[in-house]
């Protein structure tokens, strides 16, 4: 399969303020901390991941699907080890494939952890949201058609054009202040990408809030090879980190 994803890199910090329309300090917390909680977060001990993907050329020809089915689980060095438990494509099983591949991969982290310096072609972007740092940037209104928890957000003006800020919506719950959704798009898109929107739906585990379920739609390629893409990432069987035991 041809992977035109890129890796959406999120650059979050802290809480966020705003001036035409409030965001609860709180609820922009608590986003920054639930976009990155499954990767980073001690208090996740492990999670398992299905990643639906489609892609096709822009008359839907040449369709094709996969499923990927990944367990993550937290190691004593506190870094996340993926295990492949399914991998499906085209209705074909390729699941010994995939390990293979994900073996490979660890091995070269683990290589680059020894210092290797090499570096590798690759595609990715940045998308700054309206949290952290980077509200500064934005400015919000309000969305009447979503209901009285939500904004919209857009870049201001004398940031329009700049490199990895995005523009879409986003709410929130009124009475616990968690985050509901959130959409975006790139308001200047990557290179070799000709449309991106990205939705996150967040879900409470306990005190872990992180993003439950991420909808990727967009269309991109080089030349005369385009192709369109829906990929939908489902993360469940959440396990938080058992606390360590006092001395």
């Amino acid at each position: 399969m041809r992977r035109l994803l890129p890796c959406l890199v999120l650059l979050l910090l802290g809480t966020s303020t705003a001036d035409s329309a409030d965001l609860p300090p709180e609820t922009a917390a608590r986003l920054a901390a639930a976009l990155e909680s499954l990767e980073s977060s001690p208090a996740v001990a492990g999670y398992t991941m299905t990643v639906k993907a489609t892609v096709a050329k822009p008359n839907g020809a040449d369709r094709e699907d996969s499923v990927e089915v990944v367990k993550a689980t937290r190691g004593l060095d506190g870094k996340l080890v993926h295990e492949v438990v399914k991998a499906i494509e085209n209705g074909k099983d390729i699941t010994e494939k995939r390990r293979a591949e994900s073996e490979k991969r660890r091995a070269k982290e683990a290589e680059k952890d020894k210092g290797d310096e090499k570096k590798e072609a690759s595609v990715s972007a940045s998308l700054k949201l309206p949290i952290g740092d980077d509200a500064a940037l934005f400015a919000f209104s309000p969305t009447p058609s979503s209901g009285p928890y939500s904004l919209a957000f857009a870049p201001l003006p004398a940031h329009g054009k700049d490199d990895g800020l995005a523009h879409g919506a986003l709410a929130w719950d009124g009475a616990t202040l968690d985050p509901l959704w959130l959409e975006a798009e790139p308001v200047v898109l990557p290179d070799h990408v000709s449309a991106m929107k990205l939705r996150f739906e967040f879900a409470r585990t306990g005190a872990l809030l992180y993003p439950r379920r991420t909808v990727t739609d967009g269309a991109g390629g080089l030349l005369w090879i385009k192709r369109t893409f829906h990929v939908e990432m489902e993360i469940t069987d959440v396990v938080p980190a058992t606390p360590a035991p006092r001395p």
